[in-house]
């Protein structure tokens, strides 16, 4: 999946919300919606684990990661 902010991924989440029920492929509009809309390039199947992910945990953010430094800058 390509980088998006979490401000991206919520815009993803809400494209696919506001599509009623009876929409055929919806992944696929969504997919085509935010291309022309916001410009970021994101295909099917990413859109598609993205929701599956917000329906299974209700987050749309990363688990923190524990092996990496807190520390920004070096000294």
């Amino acid at each position: 999946m390509p980088h998006l902010s979490l401000f991206d991924r919520i815009k993803v989440i809400n494209k696919f919300n506001r599509l009623p029920n009876g929409t055929r492929s919806k992944y696929c509009s969504v997919s085509w919606q935010v291309k022309t809309l916001y410009q970021n390039c994101i295909s099917e199947s990413d859109v598609r684990r993205l929701v599956e992910k917000w329906k299974n945990t209700n987050q749309l953010s990363d688990r923190p990661k524990l092996n990496v430094s807190k520390c920004v800058i070096s000294k």
